[in-house]
């Protein structure tokens, strides 16, 4: 039979040996647990962030919907770009509007929009405005804004409306409904 020669322990070896191990021990739960409630706070973080962001969007849609484009049975484009929350716009209201007139190809024929914030007002169905900008506005509310593209049956025709639009020109309206007033 062979002796295994051990080592004396002394008195409070055995203690502090053990007292050594539970603390690094207790370290690494320490760190298991802040690691675990990091993670939690994280993944928390992202689920509020994910709820915030849907419930932004949803509001955003109720605001500002996608661009409709609508073609009428007449020809022209109605695009709503943005939806107010004014009355419907009827024959007879006096209308208050920003608006920007454009050429199909894209240049700038006349606005209303700049720094003196003049409006263009007309009463619908009595101010003789051409046939596409009357019948578009029709469709719209106070407070919207609307896209008109009008082909030349709509709009100024073979006469155009010299110097700016021409013969056969189709005009883009962009157009802010400011204000409605009903008469």
């Amino acid at each position: 039979m062979r002796l295994v020669k051990t080592e004396k322990i002394r008195p409070g070896g055995l203690i502090n040996f053990l007292n050594n191990y539970l603390r690094q021990f207790q370290s690494i739960l320490v760190m298991k647990k802040l690691l675990i409630i990091f993670s939690l706070s994280v993944l928390f973080a992202c689920n509020q962030n994910t709820e915030s962001n849907s419930e932004l969007e949803s509001e955003t849609m109720k605001t500002e919907p996608e661009s409709k484009n609508e073609e009428t049975e007449s020809g022209l484009i109605y695009e709503l770009i943005s939806s107010g929350n004014g009355p419907k716009i009827q024959l007879g209201n006096e209308v208050h509007t920003h608006i920007v007139l454009t050429l199909e190809e894209g240049k700038e024929v006349w606005t209303t929009r700049g720094p003196d914030g003049e409006t263009f007002s007309f009463v619908l169905g009595e101010t003789g405005l051409i046939a596409g900008f009357e019948e578009g506005v029709l469709k719209a509310s106070g407070g919207d804004r609307i896209k008109l593209t009008i082909p030349p049956y709509l709009g100024y025709g073979e006469r155009g409306a010299p110097p700016d639009i021409p013969p056969n020109a189709t005009i883009i309206f962009d157009i802010e409904i400011i204000e409605v007033i009903a008469k």
